[in-house]
Order: structure tokens, then C-alpha cells, then sequence
């Protein structure tokens, strides 16, 4: 590990990136391999560089060698949604280039964690009419929901 990590604060910081990011794309329907591959390199990148990470569909597990230093994450829903599997990939394909700094990915995941499926905003909007039918005196508190 390089100097600048033995600020505690720092190093939790980058655990708590590359955990994000490996929970999103586990979330989103990415393959194990690129779930595992992502968190590596974003390890590398901010001078970690002897981890280990096992992504499993249900948990998501980091460990630095010869450290006790250890995460685990389990990861209890999940819906395919390519758009947020790409997202991530470019949040951290920029932050291992160096392009965008550590807070600023943790930005934009969190930005990415927060935002809907496409499938589930058009699930709700084709839902609108249906809904209006069973609950008619409900209509504009329906819509103001969806």
C-alpha cells in the first residue's frame, strides 16, 4: 500500500468505493468475473494492491493480505439493468484512469445506486390506467405517486 493510505479515513474510503461499485453491478445483473475484476482495479489503482475480492449472486467479499482488514457485503435483491452495469464501468474506468477523483466516484455511484430501472419507471407509467380503473376516487393521489 502506497504512503497516503495510512490515513484510516482514506483507506475506509476506498473500501467503501470499490464495495459500492461491486454491490451495484451485482445488483444490476453483471457477470462474477466483472463484479471481482471492477473491485480489483479500483483496489490498484488507489495503492492496494494484494486483495482479495469473491463475488458470489449473494455476497460480495474484500480482504487485503496480511492485514486483518476484511469486508463483506450481502446483496439480497437483483434485476438485470445493463444501462447501471455500464454506468458503473465508466465511473470506474475513469476513476482508474485518473480522470476523476475518489469523492467524485463516490458521487456518481451513489448518484447510480439511487437511480430507477428504465424497466421500472415504464412499469409504473403502464400502470396508470389500470390503476385509475380499480381506484377511480384515488386518481390524483395515484398520479401524484407514479
Amino acid at each position: 500500500m502506497r504512503g497516503s493510505m495510512k490515513e484510516s479515513k482514506e483507506f475506509n474510503q476506498v473500501i467503501d468505493v470499490l464495495m459500492l461499485a461491486g454491490t451495484l453491478l451485482l445488483r444490476s445483473g453483471a457477470e462474477i468475473y466483472r463484479v471481482e475484476d471492477t473491485m480489483v482495479r479500483i483496489a490498484h489503482s488507489q495503492g492496494i494492491q494484494d486483495c482479495n475480492v469473491l463475488a458470489m449472486p449473494a455476497a460480495i467479499f474484500f480482504s487485503i493480505e496480511n492485514t486483518n482488514i476484511s469486508r463483506m457485503k450481502r446483496v439480497t435483491s437483483s434485476a438485470y439493468n445493463i444501462e447501471k452495469v455500464c454506468d458503473v464501468n465508466q465511473v470506474s474506468r475513469q476513476l482508474v484512469a485518473g480522470e476523476i477523483s475518489l469523492n467524485e466516484a463516490e458521487i456518481a455511484l451513489k448518484r447510480l445506486q439511487k437511480k430507477d430501472s428504465p424497466i421500472v419507471k415504464k412499469k409504473s407509467r403502464s400502470l396508470q390506467p389500470s390503476a385509475l380503473h380499480f381506484f377511480p376516487s384515488c386518481s390524483e393521489e395515484i398520479y401524484s405517486m407514479l
